[in-house]
């Protein structure tokens, strides 16, 4: 980690032929976007080919008998018709709520896994980013290149009103770090599973069971034969900071 605050002036980025969110993409040296599940949730995305928004998860029978959300009640139900991805690392607070801490999934019987996508998806038509946790009182959210740059502001304040509640800065974080760990990119409808670059699991057993499902759906999806999985306990903890 660099613990730079601002990229490298490449808005445009003239080397590579990018513009806009692409370039910005680069600028900030963002190699991946992530996107936790349950191993039930796993299997729906290799059998359906898609990562879907929570409307569409009881879209079709197999879906219904496999449904699993991530997190008991959604508190922004005006956007539940949108995947939420993270930005380098995953949303680690929230996924302790999800995973037992206090009470959501404590005795799941299964695993949970992360997604990688290929960061272009945050080019693609619709997409929406915002500063903080999409539910919070203050959070920011717009499209195009300033949402996504908002995501990386010197200063962000979740809550409202802002002099009751302390900022996050961008003090130790790199620059592929969005300010606030709860920021999210908000993907309409579903993301295919061509984007999925990697799908990362804590244990060995738990990359022995993935692999296994890989080789039973690819198939059937043979856009599925290009995903790595990799063993990282580490994705699945908070993100980590440059020495301040």
């Amino acid at each position: 980690m660099t613990g730079h605050t601002d990229p490298p002036d490449a808005a445009s980025d003239a080397g590579s032929g990018l513009t806009g969110i692409g370039a910005a993409l680069q600028a900030r040296g963002i190699r991946r976007l992530r996107h936790f599940t349950t191993n039930a949730g796993l299997t729906g995305i290799f059998a359906t080919g898609e990562v879907r928004s929570r409307n569409h998860l009881r879209a079709d029978d197999y879906l219904d008998r496999i449904y699993l959300p991530n997190c008991e009640i959604r508190h922004d139900p005006a956007w539940t018709g949108y995947v939420s991805i993270s930005v380098t690392d995953i949303n680690a607070s929230f996924f302790a709520i999800c995973s037992g801490n206090p009470k959501w999934h404590l005795d799941l019987d299964g695993f949970w896994a992360i997604f990688e996508l290929d960061p272009m998806v945050a080019t693609h038509e619709g997409v929406y980013f915002t500063t903080t946790n999409n539910r919070y009182s203050n959070v920011g959210r717009e499209v195009g290149v300033e949402g996504f740059e908002a995501m990386f502001a010197p200063e962000v304040y979740p809550y409202r009103p802002l002099s009751a509640h302390p900022a996050i800065t961008r003090a130790g974080l790199d620059v592929s770090q969005p300010t606030d760990a709860q920021a999210e990119v908000l993907y309409p409808g579903v993301v295919g599973v061509e984007h999925v670059t990697a799908v990362l699991v804590a244990t060995d057993t738990d990359a022995h069971s993935v692999r296994a499902q890989l080789g039973y759906f690819e198939a059937m999806r043979p856009e599925l034969s290009h995903i790595e999985v990799r063993v990282d306990p580490d994705a699945f903890r908070n993100r980590l900071v440059s020495p301040r």
